[in-house]
């Protein structure tokens, strides 16, 4: 399966899309399909919901967001900010 045509913008499954949506239907599955920048991306949308909310958020991103959003949340009890890598920082596009 590919993906439908969708333009490049910040959610990172988009509705519409039949192979987003295979992706969004399972959290592991979306996880793991994600390369590096759209990773990047996802676990700063993940940041964002958390913090301010995503006004163009994607019901078939929500699962991806949800298990990225409880990393964070645990990673938080351990001192580290919502959206903060242990010895990384912040992602930013083009981390690797």
């Amino acid at each position: 399966m590919s993906h439908d045509y969708h333009p490049q913008s910040a959610p990172v499954l988009h509705d519409g899309c039949a192979e987003c949506a295979v992706r969004g239907s399972n959290a592991f599955n979306a996880i793991v399909n994600l390369d590096p920048a759209n990773f990047a991306r996802a676990w700063n949308r993940a940041a964002a919901w958390q913090l301010d909310g995503l006004p163009d958020l994607q019901d078939a991103e929500v699962l991806l967001l949800e298990a990225l959003k409880g990393v964070q949340l645990q990673m938080e009890k351990l001192g580290w900010p919502i959206g903060m890598l242990p010895d990384r920082g912040p992602l930013h596009e083009g981390w690797h």
